[in-house]
């Protein structure tokens, strides 16, 4: 799955199909706003289909204006997918989601933050053993199996924008909500085949990269919940 360019666009055409059907034949659907997700995931499989016709190369423009947008895509997901579930939530639920939106933008900041804070001369940056992206370029690179992408940034600490507090503003906000539950556990247990895909290659950087072990089954699972619900 989406090891290569061919694989990407195959899913990205996918992506555009479903989310045709959804503007022409799904009004109920189309309601809910599910296409928006469809769209964010159908273009980070275009991304990564053009990024890898400019990997390993750190000099390239493109390589680093790809690498950019993907930086961009990977910290919006989490609030992209709370507006989604404010907006199909209960009232009850919906106090969950707006709460869970705010940390989404506090986490944005602190990530944000921290690639304008970065200086190569300082000692105290970022490094892999606070994040798979850490590096001091921008850069797309893959090695035996998947791409992946570093970008420099400063080291806060505890208050490092990481996986935890991704997963907590992303993944624990729908589990404990009464319409999303099924979603969220989901979501864990595909994000948790994408880290032994990684293991399995030896190749534990990839990890981040591995969106589509991620959306695909996130993407069914929200379709069958619209047209079987």
């Amino acid at each position: 799955m989406c090891y290569n360019s061919e694989m990407s666009f195959i899913f990205a055409a996918i992506g555009s199909i479903v989310i045709m059907y959804i503007y022409f034949s799904q009004n109920k659907i189309k309601d809910t706003g599910i296409q928006y997700i469809l769209i964010f995931y159908t273009l980070m499989e275009i991304l990564q289909g053009i990024q890898y016709f400019y990997i390993n190369q750190c000099s390239n423009i493109w390589n680093k204006i790809l690498t950019e947008i993907a930086y961009v895509l990977v910290i919006l997901q989490p609030l992209i997918w709370n507006v989604y579930y404010f907006s199909n939530s209960n009232f009850c639920d919906k106090n969950i989601f707006i709460t869970a939106i705010w940390f989404s933008i506090v986490w944005i900041t602190v990530n944000v933050l921290s690639r304008l804070l970065y200086d190569k001369n300082i000692f105290n940056n970022m490094t892999k053993l606070n994040s798979f992206f850490a590096s001091n370029k921008v850069c797309t690179k893959q090695k035996k199996s998947h791409l992946y992408w570093e970008w420099p940034s400063a080291n806060f600490y505890d208050f490092n924008a990481n996986f935890f507090s991704y997963l907590m503003i992303w993944f624990i906000p729908a589990l404990i909500s009464t319409k999303f539950r099924s979603t969220s556990i989901i979501v864990i247990i595909s994000a948790l085949l994408a880290g032994a895909a990684s293991i399995y290659a030896n190749e534990g950087i990839t990890f981040t990269a591995l969106w589509c072990y991620v959306s695909v089954p996130i993407v069914l699972a929200v379709l069958c919940n619209m047209f079987f619900t």
